[in-house]
């Protein structure tokens, strides 16, 4: 049988907003400025670094890697509508310098 992978990539600001909808939603705080974007870890383990200005004038770092951030990336594609199947594994590579959730249905 034949396997189907789809690959959605995202872009920078996409990203941020699916983390900033993310942890609203959770009650976590988000900052409400960014001020960059950094993929790290390599393709076999992408994680994310968003670097912010906090309430109190700071500069603040946020990580998110793995799971913390595969499901704001779902949580996204369902907001725009965009079909994913629930039975496929899903992944986190690179592909062109933007962070990929690479979708596998057997």
């Amino acid at each position: 049988m034949p396997t189907e992978i789809r690959h959605l990539l995202f872009t920078p600001e996409e990203v941020t907003t699916a983390l900033r909808n993310y942890c609203n939603r959770g009650g976590r705080p988000f900052p409400s400025h960014v001020k960059g974007y950094v993929i790290e870890g390599g393709p076999a383990q992408p994680s994310v670094t968003i670097t912010a200005t906090a309430s109190d004038g700071r500069d603040t770092s946020l990580s998110f890697g793995g799971e913390k951030l595969v499901a704001p990336l779902l949580l996204f594609c369902n907001g725009k509508k965009i079909p994913l199947p629930l039975r496929g594994t899903k992944e986190l590579t690179i592909l062109n310098q933007l962070l990929t959730l690479v979708v596998k249905l057997a």
